[in-house]
């Protein structure tokens, strides 16, 4: 699931895709401090804090080593990794993750970027799919694309400005929305084969978990 998510991203074209484990992320003390060091919130705090990171410079991943978490159950977080693992436990499958229809989306809306920038409101509006339309519009979007346009003199300055704003946290909202309303998820091996499809990788027996895994190991 989780690596599946995270391929899913990076297929979408988003620039900032990145595993947010806190487990197996490690930082300078001193870009620590500028960045205000770790939030108290009580669930996903590796998340947000990586989040502050990945759009700046000297970020990135290291991929020739291992880092092993534990999987025991915990319920002392109200969402996250130990949560999850205990609802597993207790449910014993089927698995599921997100709706490949979602990732369809966002990957839709990001290539028509180009035309967002550029285009009026009902030009740029009709590019948009159903739920990204629904999303952008609870979001606001109108308005806060009059803000980019204002402050950004070329395509390249919009692009980054938008992904500075639509961030890993609106897509992971963006997610659950479109999962809420339209794309319910699926099993974890049918999403995963879906997306090795159109990375053009072999695909596997969607209940051979292990082997699945191995693949998604191989495009890290």
């Amino acid at each position: 699931h989780l690596r599946y998510s995270l391929a899913a991203k990076q297929w979408t074209g988003f620039p900032y895709a990145f595993e947010t484990i806190g487990s197996a992320m490690a930082g300078r003390a001193d870009a620590y401090q500028q960045q205000g060091g770790m939030n108290k919130r009580k669930a996903g705090e590796d998340f947000y804090f990586l989040n502050k990171f990945t759009v700046l410079d000297h970020f990135g991943e290291i991929t020739n080593t291992a880092v092993f978490p534990s999987p025991r159950r915990s319920h002392r977080v109200p969402f996250g990794t130990g949560r999850t693992v205990a609802e597993m436990l207790d449910r014993q499958g089927p698995y599921k993750t997100y709706a490949p229809s979602s990732f369809m989306e966002l990957k839709q809306t990001f290539e028509a970027l180009p035309f967002i920038y550029v285009e009026d409101k009902l030009d740029w509006e009709a590019r948009l799919p159903p739920q990204m339309k629904a999303y952008l519009a609870q979001l606001g979007f109108e308005e806060k694309l009059q803000e980019l346009r204002q402050h950004t003199r070329s395509f390249d300055g919009f692009r980054k400005r938008f992904f500075r704003w639509f961030n890993a946290f609106l897509i992971m909202k963006f997610v659950h929305f479109a999962r809420d309303r339209a794309y319910p998820d699926v099993a974890v091996g049918e999403a995963a084969n879906w997306l090795l499809k159109h990375l053009k990788q072999p695909i596997a027996n969607e209940k051979d978990a292990k082997q699945l895994l191995l693949q998604y190991r191989q495009l890290a």
